[in-house]
């Protein structure tokens, strides 16, 4: 296998699931949910998709940048769900690197601009 290609297999999660939730296939890259029967009870993020899933006509869905908090780990995901006949494909994309990176780049910008401003104002207590 390529080094292209593995990046993309340690940050990919695929979960198969019968509409009621019921976990079918998959596999356990970011999360093992071995322990897990239903996927709407792993996260209130999957338990707030279901009633979509039951009323949407809707084939494709997907959700930037859910914080997911499973299994005592802590991951931020791109998450997209395709429908099918009797089954729904969910495929996380682990971001957590970059949207940490993304976070600390925009804490420091946000700072920065905030002392000039209390310093343009007068503040002495500048941060």
């Amino acid at each position: 296998m390529s080094t292209i290609e593995k990046p993309f297999l340690d940050v990919l999660q695929e979960i198969i699931i019968k509409p009621d939730g019921t976990i079918i296939g998959g596999n356990n890259t970011i999360y093992n949910l071995e322990s897990f029967s239903n996927l709407f009870e792993v996260d209130p993020f999957f338990e707030s998709l279901k009633e979509q899933f039951l009323t949407s006509n809707k084939t494709f869905f997907v959700y930037p940048c859910v914080n997911f908090y499973i299994n005592n780990k802590k991951c931020y995901c791109d998450v997209t769900v395709k429908r099918e006949n009797g089954f729904l494909a969910f495929i996380l994309f682990n971001y957590s690197e970059r949207y940490e990176k993304l976070h600390n780049i925009e804490s420091q910008k946000n700072q920065q601009q905030l002392n000039a401003h209390l310093k343009k104002i007068g503040a002495t207590n500048v941060l």
